[in-house]
């Protein structure tokens, strides 16, 4: 099991790290919000990057966004996310994200690795497909990795968030590119807000 779930983790930091080396494209740029998307080598699915400032400090925005059974109040799109398990800096989630009629919602299985150094903080992105039963009604996502990075700035902290979802099925390429801009720039003003609500 440790082998496995080293595995997937060296997976999910050799993907965020290759993703980095690519030519980005700036897609969105409003509101202090800029979105950047990239072709992804093998994938007919673009990458994203997003990144806004957050009004709080590092250690408050990272446990907003730990808290993923939180997710289905503020983060979009996100009508079910369950936390699997927690050991040591290794969270492992379950989460259903809602398409719209007449596609079918995929669920995905994300281990989040949590590293803390010099008052920032990462979250290394990578999925485990049989990490938890596949369910009636839904489109278990193969492939998904990325990188979470907060930042300590001059008014809160800066938060990127880059990620490429592959998401199986049948969705069209043309469709689920056309979405790639909204993703993020939706979640970092969701972010926005709900780090401003938590006290």
């Amino acid at each position: 099991m440790k082998a496995t779930r080293t595995a997937f983790l060296a997976l999910g930091v050799l993907t965020a790290q290759h993703a980095s080396a690519q030519d980005w494209t700036e897609r969105h740029d409003k509101d202090g919000i800029q979105v950047w998307t990239a072709d992804f080598e093998g994938s007919r699915y673009k990458q994203f990057k997003g990144q806004a400032v957050v009004d709080g400090p590092v250690d408050k925005v990272l446990a907003v966004v730990l808290d993923v059974e939180e997710y289905e109040a503020w983060f979009p799109n996100t009508p079910d996310a369950r936390l699997l398990d927690h050991t040591g800096d290794v969270l492992t989630y379950y989460v259903v994200t809602d398409l719209p009629w007449p596609i079918t919602s995929r669920d995905t299985v994300y281990r989040y690795q949590v590293s803390q150094a010099d008052g920032g903080a990462t979250l290394d992105v990578s999925v485990d497909p049989t990490g938890h039963p596949e369910q009636d009604g839904m489109v278990r996502v193969q492939a998904s990795s990325g990188r979470w990075t907060f930042t300590a700035v001059d008014g809160g902290t800066q938060v990127t968030w880059q990620l490429h979802f592959e998401p199986n099925g049948s969705l069209p390429a043309w469709l689920a590119n056309s979405a790639v801009v909204d993703t993020p720039a939706g979640m970092l003003k969701a972010l926005r807000e709900r780090v401003a609500a938590v006290r």
